[in-house]
């Protein structure tokens, strides 16, 4: 395993001149040549691909359309005759996840602790999530504003802008292709350039109507984030963020905000070294220094469990989505756990096997055989299931590198991570050592000796809790509570007098 201070991008084991290498080297380019292009790499991480063939003396346009739209949406947020709205904290949640309910409780729980410590809040929502938040803010009875980026303006300003969002998405998509063309990379799709760009312009016009002290961001690269990081660094405000999961691929990097919440100290090292790569890579003579802080899980529930020796069964958590099979090269690795689910159910490792899917995954075929051909011992756990239910009735747990992984070994599973010769891997679990990374000729004597030597299982068990404290700071979750919020976020702004 490679150590924390020598973490590099090659670590992740990508197939080579696959999918994720054509990623990692278009968001460099990107970067280098006009760092406001960062907002359309979640529309091209599961979207490029290395061709033939670079042509290195493309001429790449400018977008004067584009800095036209940021002067008139700078001018009519001037010319405004209403007062800046006052806020003390803007909160982004995240649009991709939003719909989770453990989503919906990080952010809750954040707007009803800054509404508890008297300061003023604004939730981002666009028209799709106005209503889901609504009903959620009314059930908990906090209170907050709604910045709505798809209901603040109105007649020919808006009219204007959504003409210039066209004209400058064409543009922006013929810099984009350009740009990959010059180092051979293509883009199998068109993106959503012109909604990107529709809602940049909007999200903008809205904010910089506003006075605010702190934006806090659920998730970096999701929507509206690029936005309010410009407007926030414009205004000399700072920009607070949270890990959002396991740090599987090169999306979650860089990091360009004040402070960044990880996990745990384990985080922290492997953001640090991929940044520094991703910049003297990109050739950025200087970087914005962010402040990583570990706090914990945020959006699973640790709770551990003393024995689950007696259930006697292996709970498998899938990672069977499509494009990240694609992306990731795990083809060989689903394969294999595919085997090892046959393996464990026909010489009875286990006297009970659950698979939990992914929540974007559909069954596959191989899971329906296994409910005929083994009743009674194979399960796929209902979808909506809560992770801490499926843990309570397991004693063992695989899979591939989930974020699912570190929560059952924080709980007191013995956990294994399955993998195969250069198999991918994810240098953000560095701290479970080489024990628990194991190949499937491995793993089948290993869940033979653990499910029937309980000695073994207890000292397993030990050693999952002592590697998960250093992946989850203290082995604990943290509640965006009151304490929190007053002495580590809201610290930063310095601002308001809590005695």
């Amino acid at each position: 395993m490679p150590h924390s201070t020598d973490i590099r991008f090659e670590d992740f084991h990508f197939p080579e001149r696959g999918d994720a290498i054509a990623f990692w080297q278009a968001q460099k380019a990107l970067w280098r040549h006009n760092r406001r292009l960062r907002k359309y790499f979640r529309h091209l991480i599961y979207n490029v691909q290395f061709q033939e063939a670079a042509a290195p003396h493309v001429t790449v346009p400018s977008n004067a359309i584009y800095d036209f739209a940021l002067k008139l949406v700078n001018v009519y947020s001037r010319c405004s005759s209403h007062p800046k709205a006052q806020y003390d904290v803007i909160v982004n949640p995240s649009f991709s996840t939003c719909y989770r309910k453990s989503e919906q409780v990080v952010i809750l729980d954040l707007l009803k602790s800054c509404d508890d410590l008297k300061l003023k809040t604004a939730l981002v929502v666009n028209g799709n999530t106005m209503r889901l938040f609504h009903d959620l803010l009314s059930e908990s009875g906090c209170h907050s504003d709604f910045l709505n980026v798809d209901a603040g303006l109105r007649g020919m300003t808006s009219h204007l802008l959504a003409y210039l969002a066209r004209q400058a998405a064409h543009r922006d998509h013929a810099i984009v292709t350009a740009v990959l063309s010059r180092i051979g990379i293509t883009m199998r799709n068109v993106p959503r350039f012109e909604k990107e760009i529709h809602s940049d312009l909007f999200c903008r016009t809205i904010v910089n109507r506003c006075a605010v002290n702190l934006i806090a961001l659920r998730c970096e690269w999701d929507q509206y984030s690029a936005s309010l990081q410009d407007c926030a660094r414009l205004a000399a405000k700072p920009v607070a963020c949270f890990q959002h999961g396991v740090i599987s691929h090169s999306l979650d990097f860089p990091v360009t905000v004040d402070r960044f919440y990880t996990f745990g100290e384990s985080s922290c090292s492997v953001l640090k070294s991929l940044n520094a790569q991703f910049h003297i890579e990109s050739g950025c003579s200087s970087r914005k220094k962010v402040e990583f802080k570990p706090i914990g899980s945020l959006t699973d529930p640790i709770e551990p469990q003393t024995d689950n020796y007696h259930h006697n069964t292996l709970l498998i958590i899938d990672q069977s989505v499509e494009r990240s099979i694609r992306f990731n090269g795990l083809h060989r690795q689903m394969a294999d756990l595919d085997d090892l689910i046959h393996c464990v159910l026909k010489n009875k490792l286990a006297s009970r096997v659950i698979i939990r899917p992914h929540p974007e995954n559909t069954f596959l075929e191989s899971w329906v055989k296994y409910l005929d051909e083994f009743p009674g011992r194979f399960e796929i756990s209902y979808p909506k299931t809560p992770l801490a239910t499926d843990i309570k009735r397991s004693s063992v747990v695989v899979g591939l590198f989930s974020g699912a992984l570190p929560i059952c070994a924080a709980s007191g599973l013995p956990t294994y991570f399955l993998t195969c010769e250069k198999g991918y891997y994810t240098p953000d679990l560095k701290i479970f050592d080489e024990s628990f990374l194991l190949c499937e000729n491995q793993l089948l004597p290993e869940l033979s000796k653990i499910l029937k030597n309980k000695d073994m299982y207890l000292a397993r068990r030990s050693r999952c809790l002592d590697c998960s404290a250093k992946y989850y700071k203290d082995n604990k979750m943290m509640k965006l509570d009151h304490k929190f919020v007053k002495e580590e976020f809201w610290a930063e702004t310095r601002s308001l007098d809590f005695s």
